[in-house]
C-alpha cells in the first residue's frame, strides 16, 4: 500500500515530491511554534480559567492588529532588500535599509502604543465593559515595542538567507520564551495571574529582542564606508504601504471575531471561542506550509506558460489536504469536548465552536491553493479586493450574529466566510487563470 501512494503521489520526477521536501524545515519551524503556542494557552487555561483566559486573549488580540499597522506592511519590503543587498554584497545598503527601518517602525510604534495605552482604561471600561482588561492592555501595549523590532530582526535574517532562524523568531521563540518565564513563576511559586501573565509577555519580548539583536549583529559584521550610510525610508514606504491593506486585512481577519466577541458579549466566551478556533485551525498548518514551498513551483510554472503542470500540482495536493481535513474533523465530532478540557473542564462548552469552525476550516483545505495562485499569476488586485471584501463581510456577520446568538453566531459568521472566500477563490482561478485547483478525478484518492 505504501509503494502505490508512493507511486501515485510522489514519483521521482513528481513537483509534488520537490515540495515536500523543501517544506520540510518550515513545517518543523511551524510544528515547534503549534506546540509552544497550544502548551501556553493550556498552561493559562488552567491556570486563569475560561474568563481570565479571555481577558488575556482579548488583549493579545489586540495587540496583534495593533502590530500590524506598526509594522507598515515593512516585512517584505526589508528581506527582498537585504536579500538584494547580500546579492551585490552592498553592506552599506543593508544597513541604510535596518536602519531606516528602526527609525521608521520604532517611531510609529511609539506614537501608536503611548495613543493605546493612554486609551486603555476607556476601552476596557466602556467599550468592553470590563475593567479588569484594563491593566493587561497597557501592558501588552508595552510590549509591541519590542515585538516590532524583533520582526524587523527576522526579515534581516530571512534576507540574509537563515532561512528557520528567521522563521523562529517570527513563529516559535514567543510563545517559548513566555511559556518560559511562567514556568519559572510556577515553580517559585508566584502567583499566576492576569497581570503576572501579561507581565510574562512583555518580559519573554524584551529578553527575544535582545538576544536576536545580539545575533544579528553578529551575522551582519561586515566592514563598509560612512560615506555609504543614508536614509531611505521614503523608498522602503513607497513600497510597503500597498502591503499594509493585504497584511492588514488578514489580521483583523483572524482576531476580528475574537474581539467583537469581548464587545458585545464577555470575556468568558472570548475564553471559549479562542481555544476551539485555536484547535480547529491545526487543520490548516499543512497548508500554510506547503503553500509557502510551492510559491517559487508554481510562479516558475506559470512564468513558461505551463498552466497544466501548475493544475496537477494543486490538484494532488488538494487531495492530500482534504484527506488531512477529513480526519481531524472526525476526530472533533467524536472527541471534541475532551480534547478542549484539556484547557479546563470549562472549555468543553465550546464544543460546538469547535466543530462549526472545523467545518470552515475544512473548506479552507478542499479548495487548496486558490488565493495562493491569484497572487502569483497576475490576479494580485483582485486577490486584494476579494481579502478586503470579506473581511468587510466577517465584520458584518460577526456583529449581527453574535447580538443574536453570542459566541455560537461568531463562530458561524466566521466559518460561512471561510468557505465563501475559498469558494470565490476557486471560481476566480478558474474562471481567469484557467486552473482547477479541486481534484477532478476520483484517481487522486485512490492506491489502487
Amino acid at each position: 500500500m505504501i509503494d502505490r501512494f508512493k507511486k501515485k503521489f510522489l514519483f521521482p520526477e513528481s513537483n509534488l515530491t520537490e515540495v515536500l521536501k523543501k517544506s520540510s524545515h518550515s513545517l518543523l519551524v511551524n510544528i515547534g511554534g503549534l506546540i509552544g503556542c497550544l502548551l501556553l494557552s493550556i498552561f493559562l487555561g488552567q491556570a486563569l480559567g475560561v474568563e481570565g483566559f479571555g481577558i488575556i486573549s482579548l488583549a493579545v488580540k489586540i495587540g496583534s492588529i495593533i502590530l500590524i499597522f506598526c509594522l507598515l506592511g515593512m516585512k517584505r519590503i526589508i528581506v527582498k532588500e537585504v536579500a538584494i543587498g547580500v546579492e551585490s554584497e552592498r553592506w552599506g545598503y543593508i544597513d541604510n535599509v535596518m536602519r531606516s527601518s528602526y527609525i521608521i517602525n520604532g517611531g510609529m510604534t511609539h506614537i501608536i502604543t503611548m495613543i493605546l495605552a493612554l486609551l486603555a482604561p476607556y476601552l476596557s471600561n466602556y467599550f468592553f465593559n470590563d475593567a479588569r482588561l484594563s491593566v493587561p492592555l497597557i501592558i501588552i501595549t508595552m510590549s509591541i515595542v519590542p515585538q516590532v523590532f524583533s520582526k524587523i530582526f527576522s526579515s534581516g535574517l530571512l534576507g540574509f538567507n537563515k532561512i528557520w532562524q528567521g522563521n523562529f523568531i517570527d513563529q516559535s521563540v514567543d510563545y517559548l520564551a513566555v511559556g518560559g518565564i511562567l514556568l519559572a513563576l510556577w515553580f517559585f511559586s508566584v502567583e499566576i495571574n492576569i497581570v503576572t501573565a501579561t507581565i510574562s509577555y512583555l518580559a519573554g519580548r524584551f529578553i527575544i529582542v535582545l538576544g536576536f539583536g545580539i545575533y544579528y549583529r553578529e551575522i551582519f559584521s561586515f566592514n563598509f564606508s560612512v560615506k555609504e550610510t543614508s536614509f531611505v525610508g521614503g523608498r522602503l514606504l513607497r513600497t510597503s504601504l500597498p502591503l499594509l491593506l493585504v497584511g492588514a486585512s488578514g489580521i483583523i481577519a483572524s482576531n476580528a471575531d475574537s474581539i467583537m466577541i469581548g464587545w458585545l458579549s464577555s470575556s468568558h466566551e472570548v475564553g471559549l471561542y479562542v481555544v476551539a478556533a485555536r484547535v480547529a485551525l491545526l487543520t490548516s498548518l499543512l497548508l500554510q506550509v506547503t503553500n509557502s514551498a510551492v510559491s517559487p513551483k508554481i510562479a516558475a510554472l506559470f512564468s513558461k506558460g505551463e498552466q497544466k503542470k501548475i493544475e496537477g500540482l494543486v490538484q494532488k495536493i488538494t487531495a492530500l489536504l482534504i484527506i488531512f481535513a477529513i480526519i481531524p474533523l472526525a476526530i472533533f465530532f467524536l472527541f471534541g469536548a475532551k480534547i478542549l478540557a484539556i484547557w479546563g473542564s470549562e472549555f468543553s462548552d465550546g464544543y460546538w465552536i469547535l466543530i462549526i469552525l472545523s467545518i470552515g476550516q475544512l473548506f479552507n483545505l478542499s479548495t487548496g491553493s486558490a488565493g495562493l495562485i491569484l497572487m502569483l499569476c497576475g490576479q494580485e488586485k483582485l486577490q486584494g479586493l476579494i481579502s478586503v471584501s470579506f473581511v468587510i463581510l466577517n465584520l458584518i456577520l460577526n456583529y449581527f450574529f453574535i447580538l443574536y446568538y453570542g459566541v455560537t453566531g461568531a463562530a458561524f459568521a466566521t466559518a460561512l466566510t471561510v468557505a465563501g472566500k475559498n469558494i470565490i477563490q476557486v471560481i476566480f482561478v478558474k474562471k481567469n487563470i484557467g486552473i482547477s485547483t479541486l481534484p477532478t478525478h476520483w484517481k487522486y484518492f485512490s492506491i489502487n
